[in-house]
């Protein structure tokens, strides 16, 4: 439910922000240690006008729409009819910037209408896509309106909501693709540096678990140990030190998670890589190399998000910190994934392979190709189906077939 409000502290300072709330009306929800002693301060108790859909809201991008209403089709739709908006008169003993949550934490007569999640980066397509399953789980829930580096504004958020967990899905990531990075450091620096510890850090003095939708492409084969698995290499552990510094987009993100591994104990960092959805969104890595003229034919690790999204939201759920490479177990090679797109969507479609040497050449940046070793994520979270990536890749095009999925049309 999208609304628009404005809370009202006692100096009248007025705080618009976009909400997005869910109750799915228990209060059995079992709180982590660092979140027993915190109760929100008094929150909505009546019900209010039927709510929006992410999609349906006034001034969406347009591109965002088929995205949020695929995510929808994927997990299923279960609108609570206790979707309820708070109102700016329903918040009251508004706190100043930087009290704790604890030290706000006024009587509630209902412990379900405390927003469990707050979504950070609200016009993404991940983002998006976690909103869905939460209310697809009925979940409440809150998009985020600040950016990752408006300090003030994120501690003004964070003690109005007073949410149970923060789901960072923001970042810069450039458009159409990284090249973008490197002629806009300082705006990439920016959001994936500043704004990612900004956030780190008002979570931590609130006692708020953070997960960091992270990245994996911070690696690279190389000639040693590295090798692709086929020839008899290993994968990169999270311990593994970065050895892909390419592309500045890449070494933002290497040196950020460096700092939060460091000097955050709050916060859960996921590695995704090469990213897959149930359909062709342009965000998708199957859209971007089935518009590629040439593509490189390499192993890669990936993420189907069917599979890993839910486990993303219940590592969440238990607090679990430090980093993990999310993707599906084994590597994929890249016309492995063509030949699927041809099998179940376009009978007719044809690419050409590349060298790499060949790739850098029309590149401004290099391209990180790595595999991701998934054992510890696959350890912490034995009752998780995540399928080895071939045949979760599979099912996705099947999926895809099932749903009546048309073939790209060239741009």
């Amino acid at each position: 439910m999208h609304c628009y409000r404005t809370v009202k502290n006692a100096r009248a300072m007025r705080i618009p922000f976009l909400a997005i709330l869910k109750d799915n009306g228990s209060s059995s929800t079992q709180y982590l240690s660092m979140q027993e002693s915190r109760r929100s301060h008094q929150a909505a108790q009546r019900l209010q006008r039927p709510a929006r859909l992410p999609d349906e809201t006034p001034g969406a991008r347009p591109d965002q729409i088929p995205e949020t209403r695929h995510a929808r089709e994927t997990w299923g739709s279960t609108v609570s009819p206790a979707s309820r908006r708070v109102h700016s008169s329903d918040i009251q003993n508004f706190p100043q910037p930087g009290h704790e949550c604890q030290q706000v934490a006024s009587s509630m007569p209902d412990e379900s209408a405390q927003v469990r999640f707050l979504i950070v980066g609200r016009t993404g397509w991940i983002a998006n896509m976690v909103a869905e399953l939460l209310e697809q789980r009925g979940e409440r829930y809150a998009f985020a309106s600040f950016r990752l580096e408006q300090r003030e504004a994120c501690e003004r958020e964070l003690d109005a909501l007073c949410p149970q967990r923060v789901l960072n899905c923001a970042g810069v990531t450039g458009r159409p693709n990284v090249d973008w990075c490197e002629d806009h450091r300082r705006e990439t620096v920016r959001s994936n540096v500043l704004g990612v510890l900004n956030l780190a850090d008002c979570c931590a003095s609130r006692g708020i678990h953070l997960t960091n939708f992270a990245t994996g492409c911070l690696y690279h084969y190389d000639d040693g140990e590295h090798r692709p698995t086929a020839e008899g290499g290993r994968p990169f552990t999270e311990d593994d030190p970065p050895n892909f510094f390419g592309s500045y987009y890449s070494r933002t993100k290497a040196m950020v998670e460096e700092l939060l591994r460091s000097a955050f104990d709050n916060v859960l960092i996921l590695r995704l890589r090469m990213p897959v959805s149930d359909d062709l969104s342009p965000r998708s890595f199957v859209t971007k190399i089935a518009r590629y003229e040439k593509v490189v034919n390499i192993p890669n690790s990936m993420t189907v998000l069917t599979e890993l999204l839910p486990v993303a939201l219940d590592m969440s759920e238990r607090g679990l910190t430090g980093v993990y490479n999310f993707t599906n177990p084994g590597s994929i090679s890249h016309n492995e994934v063509l030949e699927l797109y041809r099998k179940y969507i376009d009978p007719k479609f044809q690419w050409k392979n590349f060298t790499l040497e060949e790739q850098a050449k029309i590149l401004k940046a290099g391209r990180s190709n790595c595999e991701l070793d998934v054992r510890k994520l696959l350890r912490d979270n034995p009752g998780a189906q995540i399928r080895e990536v071939h045949a979760a890749m599979e099912e996705v095009f099947r999926r895809m077939q099932a749903k009546g999925v048309k073939p790209l049309v060239a741009p």
